[in-house]
């Protein structure tokens, strides 16, 4: 009787140990979609930041909020928020682009 208690509560937590391990799988899988769409939207800001200010957002299943201020270190920074275990999180990322000064 005890060997079967001990081994429902083994296996247990053998379960919540799984459960847990695919919560972080899924976690590391969203934050590195969300940094690629971070570095795909800096590269894009890189071509333009140092013209015009510009700004922006662009839905879906991660949100990505941008801006950029001209300068001769041009400002560029995009927030990128998905949904993991029904919760929003977000991550930003600044990027200083160097502009060529009037020759």
């Amino acid at each position: 009787m005890v060997a079967a208690v001990l081994l429902a509560a083994g296996l247990l937590a053998l379960v919540a140990s799984q459960r847990a391990v695919q919560r972080l799988d899924l976690l590391g899988r969203r934050t590195a979609e969300a940094a690629e769409a971070a570095a795909s939207r800096l590269a894009l800001l890189r071509l333009t930041a140092c013209a015009a200010p510009s700004a922006g957002t662009a839905a879906g299943a991660i949100a990505e909020r941008w801006s950029a201020a001209p300068g001769a270190l041009a400002g560029a920074s995009v927030v990128v928020t998905f949904i993991h275990d029904s919760r929003p999180r977000a991550a930003r990322y600044d990027a200083l682009i160097p502009c060529a000064g009037p020759p």
